[in-house]
């Protein structure tokens, strides 16, 4: 079993548009419990009069006048804590310069419960699935963007279930040279697959299929017109049919993910001693949706800020994941632990790389850490105190929350 932190940190100084910037002081931004933790403030005016508010993981503080350029706060038990600064009075929404800092965060407990017939649940799917032959409805090669990888449309049945996305591998496949699997897993406003995602990953030597979860006919050019009108269609699934777990949507879309290892792993040009399933967001989510329900063939899983983890999350203190399910449909709490990629993560086999972002609004990082807390399995965390959804606050060029999960793919694909 191997369990390693990496902590990605700079010192390069780039202010934000407003001029003045706020982290944690320690660099790699983990405190223990009880322990001062200390924010600094740097490149503020003298005469600017400035805000913050203090988020522990059960709510916001009132705004409170900022004096000097250090603002100290400790928290006594495991979480993160979100500072946000901003001016005040501007023009809602107010725009902030946020900061965090981690406490004990190896310690962090998940509020999901397990029920009973979890596992019986997607057993049942997953059979159910399996029993029915999978049909290739459509391969079609399309113009590729780079001359050394080939390119395919792809639309695939099983049942009434289909999937669809592009396929992209090198040219070396023709002369019978096999390559590792990859399946790269989008976020959750994605409409339309993405054909240079496919291609660049293709590009570091392997074989990927890059499906779209709302199953979509894949365009190389998505107009805008079109991308208005699924929108349309799929807004706000996330909080449809939150009663009834056979009718909630993320049903179908973790199937839509199984779909895509079973087609993958059956490609003759793949290598099934390496099928790796990837993504961010709700893509990291489906990620581990896949290696739960193929834990035969998935061997290796990247989960970047992984949402749909910890629905319960507010049971123990701490915020929850995207789309914070509870919070807006508290009807939702009989049908939330089946989708909860805590629970799933108890079917993994596969070792599991996670990151999180300390500044993530989206998918807080204490929801990530309870989902990564609470697998038992080979597993890796890559923090990053100065991301937010991805991106780095400070310099964009800078160390994100996803650029740990793509080193580790290299590594794992030159194995």
């Amino acid at each position: 079993m191997w369990k390693k932190t990496l902590i990605l940190s700079f010192c390069a100084i780039m202010l934000t548009t407003y001029g003045y910037f706020i982290e944690a002081e320690r660099e790699d931004g983990i405190y223990r419990s009880g322990e001062t933790i200390r924010f600094k403030i740097t490149g503020r005016d003298k005469d600017e009069k400035l805000f913050y508010v203090i988020n522990y993981g059960d709510g916001e503080s009132r705004p409170i006048p900022l004096s000097g350029d250090l603002i100290e706060c400790r928290l006594n038990r495991p979480g993160f804590i979100l500072v946000k600064l901003f001016k005040q009075g501007e023009k809602k929404p107010v725009k902030f310069v946020p900061a965090g800092a981690a406490v004990d965060p190896e310690k962090i407990v998940s509020g999901t419960p397990l029920p009973d017939d979890f596992h019986h649940f997607w057993d049942q799917l997953v059979s159910n699935q399996r029993q029915k032959k999978l049909e290739v409805l459509s391969l079609k090669q399309i113009e590729s963007p780079e001359p050394a990888i080939r390119v395919f449309t792809v639309r695939i049945r099983r049942g009434e279930l289909e999937s669809s996305g592009f396929l992209a591998m090198p040219l070396e496949v023709t002369s019978g040279k096999k390559y590792p699997a990859l399946l790269f897993f989008g976020g959750a406003s994605w409409v339309n697959a993405d054909l240079k995602l496919a291609v660049r990953r293709a590009k570091q030597g392997a074989i990927v299929y890059q499906p779209d979860f709302h199953a979509f006919e894949s365009l190389p050019v998505l107009p805008p017109k079109v991308r208005t009108e699924r929108r349309r269609k799929v807004r706000n699934y996330q909080f449809s049919h939150v009663t009834d777990k056979n009718l909630y949507p993320l049903k179908n879309i973790f199937l839509r993910a199984l779909l895509a290892v079973d087609f993958i792993a059956s490609r003759p040009e793949s290598n099934s001693q390496k099928l790796i399933a990837m993504g961010g967001s709700l893509g990291g989510a489906q990620a581990i949706a896949a290696a739960a329900l193929a834990p035969d063939l998935v061997t290796y899983c990247i989960a970047t800020v992984p949402a749909m983890s910890d629905h319960f999350g507010g049971k123990e203190k701490h915020l929850p994941g995207w789309p914070n399910l509870l919070a807006v449909k508290p009807e939702a709490e009989v049908i939330a632990p089946y989708f909860d990629i805590v629970n799933l993560l108890k079917r993994v086999k596969a070792p599991v790389v996670f990151s999180a972002g300390f500044v993530d609004v989206v998918v807080p990082p204490a929801s990530v850490y309870a989902a990564y807390n609470s697998f038992t399995g080979d597993k890796k965390m890559v923090p990053v105190k100065l991301a937010g959804h991805g991106a780095n606050i400070k310099n964009p060029k800078g160390p994100n929350a996803l650029s740990g999960g793509t080193r580790d793919l290299l590594n794992y694909l030159k194995k």
